[in-house]
């Protein structure tokens, strides 16, 4: 009988240990906290836009042949392919800007400026020389005035739009006057130079750098471009349109927007297809604001076209077959698309279509 409640016992201790690793297993209190950032390299982008079809940086001050108005548009100065020339009669123009923004402040500045011309005398300069197309000068003029064109020591703020013209021209008139000289004498001089086989050149170097010195008082930073997830009452307000009555926010309520990428998941909804034109009707639209940005006109995908202002939301077709999966929003100051104000991109390369 002993044996027996020893026995007993012994499996009442193990319930009862057992018991307590369960309890311990299970009663434990946890806390899980993921701390994430991140950041892109601002952004950086600039470039020379000149009147040349071929390039932005093929540059046709001096050319290889030229058309004299009177002559029915023939040339009749004319050299080898690629060879440029300058002669009587001739005349010379290239405009170009500095164009570009940054999310940085930065400078711009005009140097190494050389302007050499051989295809004078002492006393007969023929070729002159203008940037404002009133005004002319010598060479040693033109490359005075060059270096005084840009305040180097000027700070852009960040986001500032550059927008920088400038226009370089020359002419060697046919029938040039001196003062003091004869047409004959005139006449001579040219085939002088024009045997002595001299040279003109113009060149010049810029430069936008970064500064972290600050901005210019009298440079204003345009409104910075900020894309945001369209607020209920932004939603609402859409629908009051017929266009877009359809608008039903539960097809994309599993979509999360972080202002430059959509991730999630979308179902289609091709009643909203009549609201766009053909071509956009892809079945899968995502509406969102632009915040504290510009007024103008937004072009989706250099397309469809909306009125834009502070707050405005704009509908954003999704193309599910497209190679690039992003939405470029170009923000131009009117539909002429002269002046854009804006460019920017928006991936959906992680969105699944439902």
């Amino acid at each position: 009988m002993k044996k027996k409640g020893t026995i007993v016992a012994g499996l009442m201790m193990a319930v009862v240990l057992t018991g307590y690793s369960v309890a311990g297993t299970y009663a434990k209190y946890t806390s899980a906290m993921d701390f994430a950032d991140e950041a892109r390299v601002a952004k950086w982008n600039f470039q020379l836009v000149g009147n040349s079809s071929n390039s932005n940086y093929d540059i046709d001050l001096f050319k290889d042949s030229y058309q004299i108005e009177g002559t029915e548009n023939n040339k009749v100065v004319s050299s080898e392919p690629g060879v440029k020339v300058v002669a009587p009669g001739t005349e010379g123009r290239y405009d170009f800007n500095i164009q570009g923004t940054a999310e940085t402040n930065y400078t711009v500045a005009m140097s190494d400026v050389v302007v050499e011309n051989t295809i004078k005398t002492a006393n007969y300069n023929p070729i002159k020389f203008s940037i404002d197309g009133t005004n002319w000068m010598t060479d040693e003029e033109l490359k005075t005035a060059l270096e005084k064109e840009i305040d180097s020591t000027l700070v852009y703020p960040a986001n500032y739009v550059l927008d920088l013209p400038f226009n370089i021209q020359w002419k060697w008139d046919f029938e040039t006057a001196v003062d003091g000289m004869t047409r004959e004498e005139i006449d001579a001089l040219d085939t002088q130079l024009a045997k002595a086989q001299g040279t003109v050149k113009v060149s010049l170097k810029l430069t936008v750098t970064q500064s972290d010195k600050a901005a210019g008082t009298h440079v204003t930073a345009p409104k910075t471009t900020v894309f945001a997830k369209a607020p209920q009452e932004a939603i609402e307000s859409m629908k009051s349109n017929a266009l877009y009555a359809s608008l039903d926010e539960k097809k994309f309520a599993d979509v999360k927007f972080n202002g430059k990428a959509l991730v999630g998941s979308i179902e289609a909804n091709h009643d909203l297809d009549a609201a766009f034109g053909t071509g956009y009707n892809t079945g899968y639209y995502y509406p969102i604001v632009i915040m504290g940005g510009e007024t103008g006109v937004a072009y989706v995908n250099n397309g469809y076209s909306y009125n834009v202002a502070d707050n405005n939301i704009i509908l954003v077709p999704l193309h599910t077959d497209a190679a690039e999966k992003t939405i470029k929003i170009d923000i131009y100051k009117d539909n002429t698309k002269a002046e854009l104000i804006g460019s920017y991109t928006i991936d959906y390369s992680n969105v699944q279509f439902n």
